[in-house]
Protein backbone atom coordinates (compact mmCIF):
# COMPACT_ATOMS: atom_id res chain seq x y z
CA UNK A 1 0.00 0.00 0.00
CA UNK A 2 3.11 2.61 0.84
CA UNK A 3 4.37 1.49 -2.69
CA UNK A 4 1.08 2.32 -4.11
CA UNK A 5 1.15 5.76 -2.70
CA UNK A 6 4.58 6.81 -3.14
CA UNK A 7 3.89 5.57 -7.21
CA UNK A 8 1.03 8.06 -7.24
CA UNK A 9 2.86 10.64 -5.19
CA UNK A 10 5.66 10.53 -7.90
CA UNK A 11 3.47 11.06 -10.86
CA UNK A 12 1.52 13.49 -9.67
CA UNK A 13 4.53 15.84 -9.03
CA UNK A 14 5.51 14.96 -12.50
CA UNK A 15 2.47 15.84 -13.74
CA UNK A 16 2.57 18.94 -11.74
CA UNK A 17 5.21 20.82 -14.29
CA UNK A 18 3.43 20.00 -17.50
CA UNK A 19 0.97 22.58 -18.89
CA UNK A 20 0.57 24.46 -16.36
CA UNK A 21 2.92 27.15 -16.31
CA UNK A 22 3.39 30.15 -18.76
CA UNK A 23 4.77 29.04 -22.14
CA UNK A 24 8.40 30.24 -23.20
CA UNK A 25 6.73 33.36 -24.95
CA UNK A 26 3.90 34.67 -23.45
CA UNK A 27 3.79 38.72 -22.74
CA UNK A 28 1.40 41.32 -20.96
CA UNK A 29 2.02 44.43 -22.82
CA UNK A 30 0.67 48.19 -21.34
CA UNK A 31 0.49 51.01 -23.85
CA UNK A 32 -0.97 53.93 -21.73
CA UNK A 33 -0.86 57.80 -21.76
CA UNK A 34 -2.56 60.64 -19.73
CA UNK A 35 -5.93 59.26 -21.76
CA UNK A 36 -6.07 55.94 -20.83
CA UNK A 37 -4.62 52.61 -21.53
CA UNK A 38 -4.67 49.25 -23.35
CA UNK A 39 -3.59 46.14 -22.56
CA UNK A 40 -2.79 43.22 -25.01
CA UNK A 41 -1.42 39.53 -24.25
CA UNK A 42 0.99 38.00 -26.73
CA UNK A 43 2.14 34.62 -27.24
CA UNK A 44 4.69 33.27 -29.35
CA UNK A 45 4.91 29.82 -30.65
CA UNK A 46 2.43 29.87 -32.20
CA UNK A 47 1.59 33.41 -32.42
CA UNK A 48 -2.14 34.55 -30.87
CA UNK A 49 -3.45 36.99 -28.60
CA UNK A 50 -5.30 39.81 -28.97
CA UNK A 51 -2.88 42.29 -30.06
CA UNK A 52 -4.02 43.24 -33.81
CA UNK A 53 -1.01 40.99 -35.39
CA UNK A 54 0.65 38.69 -33.31
CA UNK A 55 2.66 36.71 -35.95
CA UNK A 56 4.36 40.41 -37.10
CA UNK A 57 4.99 41.05 -33.43
CA UNK A 58 6.55 37.63 -32.58
CA UNK A 59 8.65 37.95 -35.55
CA UNK A 60 9.53 41.38 -34.45
CA UNK A 61 10.52 40.64 -31.15
CA UNK A 62 12.44 37.77 -31.83
CA UNK A 63 14.59 40.09 -34.36
CA UNK A 64 14.77 43.29 -31.78
CA UNK A 65 13.76 41.09 -28.43
CA UNK A 66 17.33 43.32 -27.04
CA UNK A 67 16.23 46.84 -27.74
CA UNK A 68 12.39 45.91 -26.99
CA UNK A 69 12.39 43.51 -23.90
CA UNK A 70 15.68 43.76 -22.79
CA UNK A 71 16.80 47.44 -22.99
CA UNK A 72 19.93 48.96 -21.21
CA UNK A 73 19.32 50.48 -17.49
CA UNK A 74 20.14 53.64 -18.34
CA UNK A 75 17.13 56.31 -16.75
CA UNK A 76 16.13 59.12 -18.04
CA UNK A 77 13.40 61.77 -16.04
CA UNK A 78 10.79 62.53 -18.27
CA UNK A 79 7.65 64.82 -17.30
CA UNK A 80 5.37 64.46 -19.74
CA UNK A 81 2.39 65.03 -20.17
CA UNK A 82 -0.65 63.94 -21.33
CA UNK A 83 -0.09 62.27 -24.61
CA UNK A 84 3.63 61.22 -23.65
CA UNK A 85 3.65 57.06 -25.16
CA UNK A 86 4.60 54.54 -21.61
CA UNK A 87 4.89 50.94 -22.45
CA UNK A 88 5.21 48.42 -20.26
CA UNK A 89 5.45 44.21 -21.01
CA UNK A 90 5.96 41.82 -18.32
CA UNK A 91 6.31 37.64 -18.73
CA UNK A 92 8.98 35.37 -20.19
CA UNK A 93 9.92 35.60 -23.93
CA UNK A 94 12.26 32.81 -25.21
CA UNK A 95 12.78 31.02 -21.69
CA UNK A 96 13.63 34.42 -20.11
CA UNK A 97 11.54 36.60 -17.56
CA UNK A 98 10.97 39.85 -19.04
CA UNK A 99 9.92 43.02 -16.84
CA UNK A 100 10.39 45.83 -19.25
CA UNK A 101 9.60 49.18 -17.94
CA UNK A 102 11.90 51.14 -20.02
CA UNK A 103 10.81 51.06 -23.36
CA UNK A 104 9.27 54.34 -24.53
CA UNK A 105 10.55 57.44 -25.39
CA UNK A 106 10.32 58.84 -21.76
CA UNK A 107 12.43 56.56 -20.77
CA UNK A 108 14.98 57.34 -23.50
CA UNK A 109 14.72 54.65 -26.15
CA UNK A 110 12.78 56.28 -28.82
CA UNK A 111 13.59 53.31 -30.96
CA UNK A 112 11.80 50.66 -28.62
CA UNK A 113 8.87 52.92 -28.66
CA UNK A 114 8.98 53.30 -32.40
CA UNK A 115 9.04 49.46 -32.66
CA UNK A 116 6.49 48.85 -30.10
CA UNK A 117 4.01 51.53 -31.97
CA UNK A 118 4.62 49.96 -35.67
CA UNK A 119 2.49 46.97 -34.30
CA UNK A 120 0.41 48.50 -31.93
CA UNK A 121 -2.55 50.61 -32.00
CA UNK A 122 -1.63 54.37 -31.40
CA UNK A 123 -2.26 55.12 -27.48
CA UNK A 124 -5.54 56.38 -26.13
CA UNK A 125 -6.57 59.85 -27.28
CA UNK A 126 -9.40 62.36 -26.28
Amino acid sequence: MTRYFSVVAALAVGLAGCGGGKQENELSITLANGWGQQEYRLTCDPASGDVPRPAELCALLAEKADVMLFPSKDKSDCAGGVTTVHLEAHGVFKGKSVDATEIDACQANPEAERLWLSELPPPPSP
